[in-house]
């Protein structure tokens, strides 16, 4: 099956691609759920910011951020990996677009490179369900003045995608970005049992 690439967040070189037929037909920077990322990066470059979760005593997954060179239209990646999967095979890869002065700075940008992804991805992916939620406040802000703009895609078989635009308040801090996301039923199940 032809994998499809998902490389039209800065470049908006759109072409007419045929229908996904699953979630593993969704790239980012070449990477789908079920790859390994030991195919990609190095057990240190994937151990370098292994985090887990704070807000959790579960120890079933964890996360990284990976900052390379190899990134070719992405600042950065996060992925999800299984504890004890010696084979790091990813979970979950979102990737950021970091608002600044060169490219996205302001939310109706963001908003407006996100709609043009949504194109192409609604297209692909038809048989997803699609909710779009714009201004939600982001909840891990306690000034509660940071919001999300996402638009989301729910599959038959339990995954999740997102094209999502955060923007931070100065309280709470951090680099507002625009994110591309998937994760697998796995992970999902996780989260909302949290």
């Amino acid at each position: 099956m032809k994998r499809l690439f998902l490389i039209l967040i800065l470049t908006f070189s759109f072409q007419s691609w045929t229908k996904a037929e699953g979630v593993r037909d969704f790239q980012i920077e070449g990477m789908s759920l079920g790859d390994s990322a030991l195919d990609y990066f190095t057990i240190e470059e994937i151990n370098n910011n292994k985090k887990f979760y704070s807000n959790t005593d579960s120890k079933i997954f964890f996360r990284t951020e990976i900052y390379s060179n190899k990134l070719n239209k992405y600042d950065n990646l996060m992925l999800h990996f299984k504890e004890n999967d010696p084979n790091y095979i990813i979970e979950s890869i979102s990737g950021a677009i970091f608002f600044s002065e060169s490219s996205i700075n302001t939310t109706q940008k963001c908003i407006k490179k996100r709609n043009l992804i949504d194109q192409e991805v609604k297209q692909l992916f038809e048989i997803a369900d699609r909710e779009v939620v714009e201004d939600k406040i982001y909840a891990w802000d306690k000034s509660k003045k940071s919001k999300t703009h996402s638009i989301n895609y729910w599959f038959k078989e339990g995954h999740y995608a997102a094209i999502s635009c955060y923007v931070f308040s100065k309280e709470f801090g951090g680099t507002s970005h625009l994110k591309v996301m998937v994760n697998s039923a796995d992970l999902s199940d996780w989260i909302n049992s949290l």
